[in-house]
């Protein structure tokens, strides 16, 4: 579910399976309705997890969407210090 064959977070793996994502990716560009979009499907989940969710599983949901959250800051910074680099 969370990891690919060699035990590597599949992460291009989940995206591929995301409806959402593959809409929003179909023709290339990506357009602030579409960003705002992500955004309301992201905070419908949330209200979901917060109705159903006790409070200890909120604070490890809550956990894991600051880790990736920092990952694709990193990730993404890093991308744009390279392209600078260049």
């Amino acid at each position: 579910m969370f990891f690919d064959k060699n035990g590597i977070l599949d992460i291009d793996g989940m995206l591929e399976e995301n409806e959402s994502f593959r809409k929003v990716m179909e023709d290339g560009i990506v357009t602030e309705d579409e960003i705002k979009s992500l955004s309301d499907n992201v905070v419908s989940v949330l209200h979901d997890i917060e109705a159903r969710f006790s409070d200890e599983q909120q604070a490890e949901v809550r956990s894991l969407m600051v880790e990736a959250c920092a990952l694709f800051a990193a990730w993404h910074y890093h991308s744009v210090q390279s392209l600078n680099n260049e």
